[in-house]
């Protein structure tokens, strides 16, 4: 959500948010293009962690996983089952 609502505010594609190359010109005439990287690239560490640690938090306690199909009666979710 956060490289969506950045790439809609700032008009920055998503990979302009995580690389940001720039072209030098040589002397001899030769173009030369470095790509590092940008501010996009170190948010994708803490993302990563935080939706993983949110999805093994309730096995890591000892809960049971929660099914949705528990939670709503009488609506038929698989369009395969009979």
């Amino acid at each position: 959500m956060l490289a969506l609502s950045t790439e809609i505010t700032n008009d920055q594609s998503i990979w302009r948010q995580l690389f940001h190359p720039r072209n030098f010109t040589l002397t001899d005439g030769v173009v030369k293009t470095l790509t590092s990287p940008g501010e996009g690239v170190f948010l994708i560490a803490p993302v990563v962690l935080t939706v993983l640690a949110a999805s093994l938090a309730p096995a890591l306690r000892g809960r049971a996983e929660q099914d949705i199909s528990r939670h709503v009666i009488g609506w038929q979710l698989d369009p395969w089952s009979a």
